[in-house]
């Protein structure tokens, strides 16, 4: 795959990490809503601003309510995993 079918490559993220994100999402093991799932968590995570096309994709296929619920889901995510890389928090094992 050429890096115009990629698109343009987020910011910080290396060649190796493109490679796997593209991997996912292009995996025949995930459905189409699948690989719009992690697209969005993806750009909420790298880039918080999430395309206006994408989060209408998914409104629609998901449904408003599950949309607020997936969006919670990954901003908790997101919310915690800062928490604790600001702390440095050890995690247990």
């Amino acid at each position: 795959m050429s890096d115009a079918q990629r698109g343009p490559r987020a910011e910080g993220r290396s060649a190796e990490g493109e490679v796997r994100c593209a991997g996912r999402l292009y995996n025949p093991l995930f459905s189409d809503l699948e690989r719009l799932v992690i697209r969005y968590a993806e750009e909420m995570t790298e880039k918080v601003q999430v395309e206006s096309r994408l989060v209408e994709e998914l409104k629609q296929q998901l449904g408003p309510e599950a949309l607020v619920q997936l969006t919670l889901s990954i901003a908790a995510a997101n919310f915690t995993n800062r928490f604790n890389e600001a702390l440095g928090t050890e995690l247990e094992t």
